[in-house]
C-alpha cells in the first residue's frame, strides 16, 4: 500500500511539475503577444506621426511655392507694356506692399552712387528725400551695417591689420592710449575668448582687464553692477583723470 501511495505522490508531482511548466509557458506567450502588440502599435503611432509631418511639410512647402508663383505672376503683370520708370515703379510698389502686407513702402535706384527716389506707397512724396547719400537714412544704414559684419567678423580685418579708414591703415599697435578691457563669463555677444587676444595687440603700456561674472548687459546694467563693476570702473577712471 505504501508503495502505491509512493507512485501516486511522484505521479502527482510529475503533473503538477508539467501543469506549472505549461502555465509558465502559457503566460510567456501572453507576456510576449503583449510586447509585440504595444511595440507594433507605437511603431505604428510613430510611423504616423511621421508621415503627418511630412505630408505637413510638403504641404507648406505647396503653399510657400504657389505663394512665390502667385507673387511672379501678379508681378509680371504690371511689369508688361512700355511705362515711364515712375509709373511702373508706382505699380511694382503698389502690388509688393499689398501682396506683402506693408504698410508704407519707397522704392529707390542706384544712380552714381547715390539712391533715387522714383516711387513712394501710401506716403507724401514729399516727405522723402529725393536722393539718399551711402551713409544716409535707412539704406545708407543698412550699407554700413552690411560692411561692419563683413569686414570686422566675417574678414576680421582689424585684427589682420587690413581695415582701412580714411585712407589709411588702423594698425592696433599704434593705440598708446591707457585702455580698459572689460569681459563677462557669460557674455555671447562679445565672449571672453574673442576679447582676450587684444590684450596682446595694443601698443599702450597701460591696459588693465577687469574679468566678471554675467552677460553682455547684466555685467554693466544688472542690479549687480553698481556694487560689483561700477566701482572699479570709477577707481580706473579716477586714477587716469589727470594723464
Amino acid at each position: 500500500m505504501d508503495q502505491v501511495r509512493s507512485i501516486l505522490g511522484e505521479m502527482k508531482a510529475t503533473e503538477d511539475g508539467l501543469l506549472a511548466a505549461r502555465q509558465q509557458e502559457w503566460q510567456d506567450a501572453v507576456t510576449l503577444s503583449s510586447r509585440v502588440t504595444w511595440g507594433g502599435s507605437i511603431l505604428l503611432l510613430l510611423l504616423i506621426a511621421g508621415a503627418v509631418v511630412l505630408m505637413s511639410r510638403d504641404f507648406q512647402t505647396l503653399q510657400t511655392q504657389n505663394w512665390l508663383r502667385t507673387g511672379h505672376m501678379g508681378l509680371a503683370e504690371r511689369l508688361q507694356g512700355e511705362q515711364r520708370l515712375e509709373q511702373l515703379g508706382e505699380k511694382v510698389l503698389d502690388f509688393l506692399a499689398s501682396y506683402l502686407g506693408a504698410q508704407v513702402g519707397v522704392a529707390y535706384f542706384n544712380d552714381a552712387g547715390s539712391f533715387r527716389r522714383f516711387a513712394s506707397y501710401a506716403t507724401a512724396a514729399e516727405g522723402n528725400a529725393p536722393a539718399v547719400l551711402p551713409g544716409d537714412g535707412l539704406l545708407g544704414h543698412n550699407r554700413a551695417y552690411r560692411e561692419w559684419i563683413t569686414w570686422m567678423y566675417k574678414e576680421n580685418r582689424l585684427v589682420r591689420g587690413r581695415m582701412r579708414l580714411d585712407g589709411r591703415r588702423v594698425d592696433l599697435h599704434n593705440v598708446d592710449q591707457n585702455v580698459l578691457v572689460v569681459t563677462a563669463g557669460a557674455d555671447h555677444i562679445a565672449p571672453r575668448q574673442g576679447t582676450l587676444p587684444l590684450l596682446d595687440m595694443l601698443g599702450s603700456e597701460d591696459v588693465t582687464h577687469f574679468d566678471r561674472p554675467g552677460g553682455h548687459i547684466g555685467l554693466m546694467a544688472g542690479s549687480r553692477a553698481r556694487r560689483e563693476i561700477w566701482p572699479d570702473l570709477a577707481e580706473w577712471l579716477g586714477e587716469r583723470s589727470d594723464r
